[in-house]
C-alpha cells in the first residue's frame, strides 16, 4: 500500500486561504455592527384613491400605533406632502389638490416618533380635468309638448353610467323659477304652471366614476316654451 506525503507548503498556502476568508467575513459582519441596525417604521395596511376635478382624495388605513405621519410622494417623487396621524390607528382621508388630469404613481412613506421611514406603499391614481369635461355631452330632447300651462318633455335615450342627473330650470306663470330633476332613466318629464312662451333651460351632471368626489357639468341648454291657443 503507498502512502502519500503532503508537503507542508500545501498546508500553509490552504491554512492562509482559510485565515483570509475568516478575516472579509469579520470585517462584512463588522461594517454592519458599525452601521447598527436598521429600523423601519410601520407601514400603512391599504389605500385606496378617490379621484375628482384636478385633485385626488386617498384613503389611508393605519392599524399600528407606530405611525406618527405619512409623507405622499408623486411626480418622480419631486412633489410631497405630509399628513399627521399622531400614532393613531384608523382610517384618514386626505386630499391631494392641484393635480392636473392624468394617471400617476403615489407612493407612501410612514414616519414614526423618532423619524424612522417605512417602506414604500406604492399606489397608480388618476385625476379628471378640463378634457374629461370637454367631452361630455347634454341630455338631448326628443319631443316637447305644451298643454295649457302644462309641458311634458320627452327625452332621448342616454348610454353610458356616468351621468347622476339633468337639472331642468324653467319659468312658471308668476314669473318665478320652478327646478326639477330628472334622472338617468328617465324616459319623460311633466311640468307644471309654466308661462306661456317662458323660457326653460338645464344641464347634465356627470361622474367620472362611482367613486368620484366631484361633478362635472355638460354646458347648459337653453330654449322657450312654444305658445299654445
Amino acid at each position: 500500500m503507498t502512502i502519500k506525503t503532503i508537503h507542508p507548503l500545501f498546508l500553509l498556502v490552504l491554512l492562509l486561504i482559510l485565515v483570509s476568508s475568516c478575516s472579509k467575513m469579520n470585517d462584512m459582519h463588522q461594517m454592519y455592527l458599525d452601521e447598527g441596525e436598521i429600523l423601519y417604521a410601520a407601514k400603512l395596511d391599504s389605500v385606496a384613491s378617490n379621484p375628482g376635478k384636478d385633485r385626488i382624495e386617498f384613503e389611508m388605513f393605519a392599524l399600528s400605533q407606530r405611525i406618527d405621519k405619512v409623507r405622499i410622494y408623486w411626480n418622480d417623487n419631486n412633489d410631497s406632502l405630509d399628513f399627521a396621524i399622531n400614532n393613531e390607528p384608523g382610517i384618514y382621508k386626505h386630499i391631494v389638490p392641484n393635480i392636473p388630469e392624468g394617471e400617476y404613481i403615489f407612493t407612501f412613506v410612514s414616519f414614526d416618533i423618532y423619524n424612522n421611514r417605512s417602506l414604500g406603499y406604492e399606489l397608480t391614481a388618476e385625476s379628471f380635468g378640463d378634457l374629461f369635461a370637454s367631452r361630455l355631452f347634454n341630455r338631448t330632447i326628443q319631443k316637447l309638448t305644451v298643454d295649457g300651462s302644462e309641458a311634458t318633455i320627452t327625452w332621448r335615450a342616454v348610454g353610458g353610467s356616468t351621468i347622476v342627473e339633468t337639472v331642468l330650470s324653467y319659468e312658471k306663470s308668476d314669473n318665478s323659477v320652478g327646478e326639477v330633476s330628472v334622472a338617468p332613466f328617465d324616459v319623460s318629464t311633466t311640468l307644471s304652471d309654466i308661462k306661456a312662451g317662458g323660457e326653460f333651460w338645464y344641464k347634465t351632471l356627470f361622474k367620472p366614476v362611482e367613486n368620484a368626489i366631484d361633478i362635472f357639468e355638460s354646458e347648459t341648454y337653453n330654449d322657450v316654451f312654444p305658445i299654445t291657443d
